[in-house]
């Protein structure tokens, strides 16, 4: 007993239960908490999507609310509770969370990238020498790789890139230009 306070025991067995619920309410609260950072912890997955295309998502689960910060880069509406229809709508990166209820239950990287199936058919079209030249779509640029020829087939390759390009985009060049390598000397002519 403490100092001149008396308890029965019906209020001490009343202040244990309480106090023993209070600690299970807070482990139950703690362990959700963990399980919500669990779950926002995971490595988002990763959606590449083209400019100007769209995919539909399905999940397991049933969807809430759908979020993307950028929405310039790409949009997504909620055609079920378990089906999204998402668009790509200019290149860049963006982020798409899935809710259910107050949590996110998935993740996701978005990545929208330039559609080079059309360049590369008209560089097969124009040059369809340059087997080993390689396009690629990243983000705001369309990548050549590999090697070409010649210089000039290089060149028709950046500037059909360039005309393809939107404004805001830009080509990076890796490719290599094969070829006969020419020297070009200085020659002086002395008389004695």
């Amino acid at each position: 007993m403490y100092g001149s306070v008396k308890t029965t025991p019906n209020l001490n067995l009343t202040y244990r239960l309480f106090c023993l619920v209070l600690i299970a309410a807070t482990l139950f609260s703690t362990a959700q908490a963990g399980e919500d950072t669990i779950i926002n912890a995971r490595q988002p997955e990763k959606i590449k999507l083209l400019v100007g295309k769209s995919i539909v998502l399905h999940s397991s689960r049933l969807i809430n609310r759908v979020n993307i910060p950028n929405q310039n880069i790409a949009k997504a509406t909620v055609l079920s509770p378990t089906e999204i229809y998402l668009e790509g709508i200019s290149a860049g990166t963006t982020n798409l969370a899935l809710w259910q209820k107050k949590k996110i239950f998935k993740f996701y990287d978005v990545e929208v990238v330039f559609d080079v199936s059309g360049l590369k058919h008209r560089l097969h079209e124009v040059l369809p020498e340059e087997t080993q030249l390689q396009v690629f779509g990243s983000n705001n640029a369309i990548t050549f790789a590999g090697r070409v020829s010649s210089a000039a087939n290089l060149s028709k390759a950046l500037e059909m890139a360039n005309a393809y390009m939107p404004e805001k985009g830009k080509v990076i060049n890796l490719a290599e230009a094969g070829g006969i390598q020419q020297v070009m000397l200085e020659v002086r002519i002395a008389e004695m």
